[in-house]
């Protein structure tokens, strides 16, 4: 695996520096002396820089696609009060080359800590039929990886990877103080619908080097727009 190098938010001013970084965007642009350069929006987890390659720029832009992770080398510079790449070389990385998580927003907390926190508050459940259902969606190994990984939503609230777990745990956490102020609802069904109420989002939301609808989440959410 290549070293990711510096992250976005710890590039120095001004050398020249040599990191990975996914393509946000891609465009081909004029030059005002004629001619074409490469504009690039590259970015990681921590935010976003602009870059330039000025020669063979068309020739360059075949190279690789949005979304890809390159490995660039280059000049940093100072360029309207913003910080800029001038590209020296840039190539695409191999799967094996890169960590997704490195190209994301995360949670603060640890996606296994947020994990075994739940399991303790579903092992807290005091109906053991309840208990038993949810110990088991929670030991699937499937729905444990993507429990992990997978974004609360796209843009309101908790868009990371493991924003989702981080979201559950909120609700659930909500559930003691709803119990507290209404004596009368039942604490087990509770704690089991904030466990379940977003689970569809494991199926529905990817979290890779940006947030985006999975092939199923896009075709349920073409199907409920229609």
């Amino acid at each position: 695996m290549e070293e990711k190098g510096h992250f976005i938010n710890a590039l120095p001013d001004a050398g020249l520096v040599t990191f990975l970084a996914v393509v946000r965007a891609r465009e081909v642009r004029p030059k005002r002396s004629g001619g074409f350069y490469l504009h690039l929006l590259l970015g990681d987890r921590t935010g976003e820089i602009e870059g330039r390659a000025w020669d063979d720029a068309e020739e360059i832009a075949k190279l690789f696609e949005p979304d890809d992770v390159v490995k660039v080398r280059g000049t940093l510079e100072r360029y309207n009060g913003r910080s800029q790449i001038i590209v020296q070389r840039i190539r695409r990385c191999q799967e094996e080359e890169f960590d997704e998580s490195d190209f994301c927003r995360v949670s603060g907390r640890e996606p296994e800590e947020m994990l075994a926190d739940l399991r303790g508050r579903v092992e807290g459940i005091q109906s053991e039929p309840l208990r038993s259902l949810l110990s088991r969606i929670l030991g699937d190994d499937e729905i444990a990886r993507a429990l992990k990984v997978a974004p609360g939503a796209m843009r309101l609230h908790h868009a990371y990877r493991g924003g989702l777990l981080q979201h559950i745990l909120s609700v659930v956490g909500l559930t003691s103080k709803l119990a507290e102020h209404y004596p009368r609802l039942d604490l087990d069904l509770l704690v089991a619908g904030a466990v379940l109420h977003d689970i569809g989002k494991t199926q529905e939301l990817t979290a890779t080097r940006r947030l985006g609808y999975s092939t199923r989440g896009s075709s349920s959410a073409m199907w409920h727009s229609g």
